[in-house]
C-alpha cells in the first residue's frame, strides 16, 4: 500500500539515512565524511555521559572513566560506522538515566524514545524499563493504577511512529519480529553461548568489569531490579541473532556499564569498591588502546583471515566487527589509471549499499547508468541460478560482454570466483593486502 500511493518500502526506519544526507550535503561524498557523521553523535553522547560522571566523580576521575568506555574497540567501531545499533544504544542509555530522577517526566522520555525509534525502531524496547520501573517501585496497588494512568496518558507522542511501526512489523515482518526467538529458553544459551559471546565481543578484561557490575547489582537487587530485568528482556528479544552478531551485545550491556557506574551504590559495609572499579577500568583503557593499535598482532593468527564463507576469522575474544575491514581506495585509484578504463566495464561484486563503493570512488554520471544495469543484471541472474546475493558466478560474468573489469573483495567464495574466471582467460593485474587487518583486495581484466 505504502509502495503503491508512492511511498518509501524501504524496511529501515525513515530517518536512519538522515546523518548521511546532512554530512554529504555540506562536505561532499566521501568515506571519511560518512563515517565522521556518525562519529560526532557518538561524540556527543560521550560528553553527555561525561557531563552526568563530572556529578557523581572528579573530573579527571570522569575523565578516565569516559575513555575507559568509550574505547571499547565494538562501542567505539559502532560510533565509527553506518550502524543503526549505535541509536539504540543511545536511547537505552538515556532513558535508563531519565528514569532515576525523582520526578519522572513521561512525556520527554517518550519523546526520546520516538526519536531514536525514527533511526532504529528497536529503541521502542525502551518502553519496558519505563515500566518495570512503575511496577517495582509502586508501593500499593492504588500507586500502581496511578502512575500507570499517568504513564498511559504521556504516550501518545507514540502515535507519530504508528504507521512505520505497523509496516515494520507486518509488511516487514522478517526483519522484525521474524528475527524472535526462543534461543533464551535453552540451557546451551544460558550457559554457553551467552557468556561466550560476551567474551568475543568485550575481550578478557572488559567482559570480567561487565561481570562484575553483574554481581555488584545483584547484591543491590531490589534496588537494581529494573535494569536487571530490562537486560533479561533485551537478551529474550536478541536471542535468536545475539550469538551471530556482536553489535546486539553492545546495545544490551553498554547502557548497564553506564548504569552502573553512574547509580549503583560500590560501597558497603566492609570494603569500598570504588577504587577497585577505577583501577579496572583504567586496565580497561590500558587493554582497549592495545587492541586498537595492535589489531593484527593480537587478534588474528591465519594468513587470510577472510574465510571462504564470508567470516572473518579472529581470535577469541575479538569480535568487534560487523562489517569487514576492506579499503577499496587503492583499488579505485588502480583503475582510474587504466588507460582504457570507465565505469561502464566494471562489476564489483559482494556486499555494499548498492553502488556505494563506486559512488564514492569517482564515478561520473554518464556512467552511472550502464555501471547500475550491470550490477542489477548481475544481482537477477544470481537470484534465478540460486547464487547467494553476497556472491557470483565467473560463467555469468563472463557472458556479460560489456564486463571488462572485475573488483573482487568483501564477497563469499572470492578465492574460488578468482580462480573460475582466471581459468576463463581473465587476467590478475592488482593484488593487495591490507596491512592492519590482512584483508586482500583483487582486480581482474578480460583478455581478448
Amino acid at each position: 500500500l505504502i509502495g503503491y500511493f508512492g511511498g518509501n518500502p524501504f524496511l529501515h526506519p525513515p530517518m536512519i539515512g538522515f546523518p548521511a544526507l546532512l554530512s554529504i550535503s555540506l562536505f561532499g561524498l566521501s568515506d571519511f565524511v560518512l563515517k565522521i557523521s556518525h562519529f560526532l553523535i557518538y561524540s556527543i553522547f560521550a560528553f553527555f555521559i561525561f557531563s552526568k560522571l563530572r556529578t557523581k566523580y572528579h573530573e579527571a576521575i570522569s575523565i578516565i572513566i569516559t575513555l575507559s568506555l568509550f574505547s571499547i574497540p565494538g562501542v567505539l567501531y559502532l560510533g565509527i560506522s553506518y550502524e543503526q545499533a549505535l541509536w539504540s544504544m543511545i536511547c537505552f542509555s538515556i532513558v535508563i538515566i531519565e528514569i532515576q530522577k525523582n520526578q519522572i517526566d513521561y512525556k520527554k522520555i517518550f519523546l526520546i524514545i520516538v526519536f531514536f525509534s525514527f533511526f532504529r525502531i528497536l529503541s521502542l524496547a525502551a518502553i519496558t524499563i519505563v515500566c518495570f520501573n512503575i511496577l517495582y517501585k509502586s508501593k500499593s496497588l492504588d500507586q500502581f493504577i496511578i502512575e500507570t494512568k499517568i504513564l498511559i496518558k504521556n504516550s501518545y507522542p507514540l502515535l507519530i511512529i504508528l504507521p512505520f511501526l505497523i509496516f515494520s512489523f507486518f509488511e516487514k515482518s522478517t526483519m522484525t519480529v521474524g528475527r524472535l526467538g526462543i534461543q533464551f529458553t535453552e540451557l546451551n544459551f544460558i550457559l554457553f553461548d551467552l557468556h561466550k559471546m560476551i567474551i568475543e565481543s568485550f575481550h578478557y578484561i572488559g567482559s570480567f568489569v561487565i561481570y562484575l557490575f553483574f554481581l555488584i547489582s545483584l547484591l543491590n537487587f531490589k534496588k537494581n531490579i529494573s535494569i536487571l530485568s530490562f537486560i533479561l528482556v533485551l537478551i529474550a528479544i536478541y536471542s535468536n541473532v545475539i550469538t551471530s552478531n556482536s553489535k546486539y551485545l553492545y546495545e544490551i550491556l553498554f547502557p548497564f556499564l553506564i548504569y552502573s557506574i553512574l547509580f549503583d551504590n560500590l560501597s558497603f559495609k566492609i570494603f569500598n569498591l570504588k577504587k577497585f572499579i577505577l583501577f579496572f577500568l583504567i586496565t580497561v583503557f590500558s587493554s582497549n588502546l592495545i587492541l586498537l593499535k595492535n589489531f593484527k598482532k593480537f587478534c588474528i593468527d591465519v594468513e587470510n583471515p577472510m574465510l571462504e564463507k564470508h567470516f572473518y576469522k579472529v581470535k577469541f575474544g575479538c569480535w568487534f566487527n560487523d562489517n569487514h575491514p576492506f579499503d577499496l581506495k587503492k583499488a579505485y585509484v588502480f583503475l582510474n589509471n587504466q588507460n582504457d578504463f570507465n565505469y561502464k566495464k566494471l562489476y564489483v561484486p559482494g556486499v555494499y549499499y548498492g553502488l556505494l563503493p563506486t559512488l564514492i570512488n569517482g564515478i561520473q554520471m554518464k556512467d552511472l547508468k550502464i555501471h547500475r544495469e550491470i550490477n542489477q543484471n548481475q544481482n537477477k541472474l544470481n537470484l534465478e541460478n540460486n547464487i547467494s546475493w553476497i556472491s557470483a558466478d565467473a560463467k555469468l560474468i563472463n557472458n556479460d560482454q560489456r564486463i571488462k573489469y572485475v573488483l573482487i573483495s568483501d564477497m563469499s567464495n572470492s578465492i574460488k570466483l578468482e580462480a573460475d574466471l582466471i581459468n576463463l582467460g581473465w587476467k590478475k593485474i592488482f593484488n593487495d593486502i591490507e596491512k592492519s587487518f590482512l584483508t586482500k583486495i583483487s582486480v581482474l581484466t578480460k583478455v581478448e
